[in-house]
C-alpha cells in the first residue's frame, strides 16, 4: 500500500500517461469554451471583456477561478426562490 501511494504522488513515468494529459486539456478547453460564450454575453465594457479573455487564456487555472468568483458574486440569485418557496420571515409576515 505504503508502494502505491508513493507511485501516486511522486512524478513516475507510470504516471505520466497521454491519455491524462488529453482529458486535461479537453475538460479546458470546454470550460474555456463556456467561460468566453458566458463573456460573450456580460453587460460590461469591451475593454474589460477582453482583460477577462486574455486572463482566462494567459492563465488557465487562475484565470477561470477568478472569472467564476466574478460570476458568482455579481449574478442574480432570484431564480432561488423560485425553487425555494418564499423565506421562513416572509411566511411569519404574510400568516
Amino acid at each position: 500500500m505504503r508502494e502505491i501511494v508513493f507511485r501516486f504522488l511522486t512524478f513516475d513515468a507510470l504516471n505520466d500517461h497521454i491519455m491524462v494529459h488529453v482529458g486535461l486539456f479537453v475538460t479546458w478547453l470546454i470550460l474555456l469554451v463556456a467561460a468566453v460564450m458566458s463573456l460573450r454575453q456580460q453587460s460590461i465594457s469591451l475593454t474589460a471583456k477582453w482583460f477577462w479573455f486574455g486572463l482566462i487564456l494567459c492563465v488557465p487555472i487562475l484565470g477561470l477561478a477568478a472569472y467564476t468568483m466574478r460570476c458568482l458574486f455579481t449574478a442574480d440569485f432570484g431564480f432561488l426562490k423560485f425553487l425555494l418557496g418564499p423565506s421562513k420571515s416572509a411566511k411569519s409576515v404574510q400568516g
